[in-house]
C-alpha cells in the first residue's frame, strides 16, 4: 500500500504542478524512477483515489486537487473557462482523459458545486495574488487541513471558504507594491 500511496503522491504531485493532465498515464508512470503499472495496478490505484473512506489519504490528496482546479481563477490550462462552472469541470475531465463511468465515478465523490464570485468594484485593478498550491499557501493549506481533520468542515464549507478568501485576497494591494489602491465590495 505505501508504494501505491507514493506512486499517487508523485503522480498528483506532478498534476499539481502542471494542471490536469492524463490520469491513468500519470499512474502508471508518474516518473522515470517508477516501473510502469499495469492496467489493473492502474484500475486499483483509481479504486483509491475514489475510495469509499471520505478521509483514505488518496482520496483527499484527488478531492483536494480536484476542488481546486474547479477554484483556480485563470489558470493557463484553463482555455477562457470561468473558475467553479460546469464548464472548467468538463475540461477537467478532458485533461484527465477519462471515460464516461470514470466522470460519472469522480462526479458522485467529488461532486461539482457552483460558487458565486463575490463582486468587487475598483477602478484600476492589477491581477498579482497567483497562488501555487503547496510552493507559497503553506499556512493556509496547514489551516485548510486543520479545519478539516480536526473542527470536521465538510467539503462545500472548506471551498467556499477557499474561493471567498481567494478572492478577497485577489482585490487586495500588492503587498509589495509602492502604489496606494482601494476597492470595495458592494
Amino acid at each position: 500500500m505505501e508504494s501505491q500511496l507514493e506512486r499517487i503522491e508523485a503522480a498528483l504531485g506532478s498534476m499539481s504542478l502542471l494542471g490536469p493532465r492524463a490520469l491513468a498515464a500519470y499512474l502508471g508512470k508518474p516518473t522515470p524512477d517508477f516501473p510502469n503499472a499495469s492496467e489493473k495496478e492502474v484500475a486499483e490505484l483509481i479504486d483509491l483515489l475514489l475510495a469509499d473512506d471520505p478521509n483514505h489519504p488518496a482520496r483527499l490528496r484527488f478531492s483536494g486537487l480536484i476542488r481546486e482546479w474547479d477554484n483556480l481563477k485563470d489558470p493557463d490550462w484553463g482555455a477562457g473557462t470561468l473558475r467553479n462552472t460546469e464548464e472548467r469541470r468538463k475540461l477537467i475531465h478532458e485533461f484527465l482523459k477519462t471515460d464516461s463511468p470514470l466522470i460519472v465515478r469522480i462526479d458522485s465523490v467529488i461532486p461539482f458545486y457552483r460558487l458565486e464570485e463575490p463582486l468587487i468594484i475598483a477602478e484600476a485593478h492589477k491581477d498579482w495574488y497567483d497562488p501555487k498550491t503547496g510552493l507559497h499557501d503553506y499556512y493556509w493549506q496547514t489551516y485548510k487541513a486543520y479545519l478539516k481533520e480536526k473542527k470536521q468542515w465538510r467539503g462545500r464549507s472548506l471551498m467556499g471558504l477557499d474561493n471567498d478568501t481567494r478572492a478577497i485576497l485577489e482585490c487586495l494591494s500588492n503587498p509589495e507594491s509602492v502604489e496606494a489602491y482601494a476597492s470595495r465590495d458592494w
